[in-house]
C-alpha cells in the first residue's frame, strides 16, 4: 500500500477524469493537501506516484510522499472520500 500526499490542488476531479484502477481512496485534506491510499503491485503504484507528480495541468504539485505498508486487500474499488 502507498500513501501519497500531493499539496495544493483538488485531486478528486483528476482521479475521476483519469479513471484510476487501483483499489483505495483519495481525499482532500483540511490543510490543502490531497491524500491518496492505493493498493496494488509496486510497479503500478510507482506509476501512480508519477501520475500524481504530474497532476492535472491546472495543478501545482509541490511534493509527493510515499509510504509503503503491507497489502491488506480491504478496498473493493477506488473511491473519493469527502
Amino acid at each position: 500500500m502507498a500513501t501519497c500526499k500531493a499539496s495544493d490542488f483538488a485531486f478528486s476531479s483528476f482521479v475521476k477524469r483519469e479513471h484510476l484502477a487501483w483499489p483505495g481512496w483519495v481525499q482532500n485534506r483540511e490543510d490543502g493537501a490531497v491524500e491518496v491510499v492505493a493498493e496494488g503491485h509496486r510497479s503500478d503504484l510507482l506509476a501512480l506516484a508519477d501520475r500524481l507528480r504530474d497532476g492535472p495541468s491546472e495543478a501545482e504539485v509541490q511534493d509527493v510522499e510515499l509510504s509503503w505498508r503491507p497489502y491488506s486487500g480491504s478496498y473493493a474499488g477506488f473511491e473519493v472520500r469527502h
